[in-house]
């Protein structure tokens, strides 16, 4: 039996191996050659570090070949989309580029993008299985890719593999024929064998706990400056800087993870900006930033993990019983973010909501309907989650003066439009602290925003009556303006 297995990074070999594991005890799956791919769509999607890191973690299992096409899988996605060749006529060249001429039986993440599609049609009588972005995410859509290239629709799949199935978009359980949860146990026994291909990687983690006997606090970062989620790198920085903040302390290793992605060197400016307000924080070295967080839990053990965006916090809480907070409120939500992704935002928080409690809790996961999702989607109001042995609670604010004393600096630096943000966000977490508004109000003014100070003096009014600072300034304000 000829098995064809396409791999768009780290995260999804391993994903793919341990379906392969699983597979391995059915009797139906015996005597396989399996041919390894590793490709993405855009030139974005890969490059040779991660490369590199695939080919190191691919040898756990017994390919018979492996072949990296991404450089002429990007070539076809170009002309296709130029119209200087027809989809058919894609799926020809790479047959024939390839030279696997029959396929049994073809493993993809997902029916979606280019290169899914392609080898789906390429091999249109393979039996076709998928094994889920993530750990068993199955769409039907894309941001970059609404609808099939593939003149005949997306190719429907015979059998889906997955660890944590959900349906992240309406319909997408339909393009698979049967889909069949599979246990955890091969994803955990698939990091741990690769983390020993991981060169240098024990040694790194036995040197920081040899250095330090302090908790570790994991950061995951995002790469969305480079694809317009958010404005720019320094806004996702300061996105970040803002979220960590509240719920770290300086009793704590901070160690910082660089999306794979990342272009733009946003990790190590975060882990500047945290050493700067006195945080003992650390970037993982460049060496290791393609290969996926979950490989470090071989040797080390995170009691905190924060991240906006990353669905790693889930494996991190199956391994090492983490506490998560993941997403951003609402505050940072609207002000960094694309209001174009706002829904993603809600769904992915509705979606960690589902699945987090049972990280703590069981090695099998029931399917997550769209309809489930959906619903909780609706109701989100980019709430952060926090959760600590599968119980959820408000996240524990350990660290709110740093907030408000920030914003105060940043004034005093006359870096107004940044104390802005800060005073704000600090407001999320105690709307009744009336210096806070009067600050608030002082450095709006310094900006020309009348009526916005004119707002939050009142405000600090309000909220504290009797203090005739606040008073006088209001007063003195409302004379100055109205002459």
């Amino acid at each position: 039996m000829i098995r064809i297995v396409i791999a768009q990074g780290i995260i999804q070999l391993l994903n793919v191996v341990s379906v392969l594991k699983f597979q391995s005890t059915l009797e139906k799956y015996q005597n396989c050659e399996d041919f390894l791919i590793i490709a993405g769509s855009r030139n974005s999607t890969m490059n040779q570090g991660l490369i590199d890191a695939c080919l190191q973690i691919s040898t756990v299992w017994s390919f018979k070949n492996i072949i990296v096409p991404h450089d002429y899988v990007v070539l076809l996605s170009e002309k296709v989309s130029q119209k200087t060749i027809s989809f058919l006529e894609a799926t020809k060249l790479l047959k024939n580029k390839l030279t696997i001429n029959v396929c049994d039986v073809i493993y993809t993440c997902r029916n979606f993008q280019f290169i899914n599609e392609l080898f789906l049609s390429a091999y249109s009588t393979a039996h076709k299985i998928c094994y889920g972005d993530g750990l068993g995410v199955l769409d039907s859509k894309s941001m970059n890719q609404p609808g099939s290239i593939n003149p005949q629709g997306f190719a429907k799949v015979d059998e889906a593999y997955l660890i944590v199935p959900l349906e992240a978009s309406k319909n997408a359980f339909d393009y698979c024929g049967l889909i069949q949860t599979i246990n955890i146990k091969y994803f955990v026994d698939t990091i741990h064998k690769s983390a020993l291909q991981v060169p240098g990687l024990s040694q790194y983690c036995k040197s920081i706990l040899k250095k330090n006997n302090q908790p570790i606090t994991l950061i995951v970062l995002t790469y969305w400056a480079q694809v317009n989620i958010i404005s720019s790198c320094d806004a996702e920085v300061e996105l970040y800087l803002l979220s960590v903040l509240p719920y770290v302390t300086k009793d704590e290793l901070l160690v910082v993870k660089g999306h794979p992605r990342q272009k733009l060197n946003q990790s190590q400016k975060l882990v500047d900006e945290l050493v700067k307000n006195g945080f003992n924080a650390i970037l993982m070295p460049n060496k290791f930033e393609y290969y996926s967080i979950e490989l470090f839990t071989s040797y080390l053990s995170f009691k905190k993990v924060i991240t906006i965006a990353s669905n790693s916090c889930f494996t991190l809480a199956y391994l090492c019983h983490s506490e998560v907070i993941f997403g951003a409120k609402k505050t940072l939500v609207e002000k960094y973010i694309s209001s174009n992704f706002h829904k993603n935002i809600k769904q992915s928080i509705a979606y960690n909501s589902l699945i987090l409690p049972k990280a703590y809790t069981t090695s099998d996961f029931e399917p997550i309907y769209y309809s489930q999702l959906e619903q909780l989607t609706k109701n989100q109001v980019y709430e952060q989650i926090y959760i600590a042995n599968g119980n959820f609670s408000k996240p524990q604010i350990i660290n709110s003066n740093i907030l408000f004393n920030k914003a105060q600096k940043l004034q005093r630096q006359g870096k107004f439009n940044q104390a802005i943000n800060y005073y704000r966000y600090y407001l999320d977490f105690y709307p009744d602290f009336s210096w806070c508004y009067f600050k608030l109000g002082e450095t709006l003014e310094k900006l020309g925003l009348i009526d916005d100070a004119a707002k939050e003096y009142c405000n600090a009014v309000e909220k504290n009556p009797s203090n005739l600072v606040f008073r006088y300034t209001l007063n003195q304000f409302i004379e100055k303006n109205q002459s």
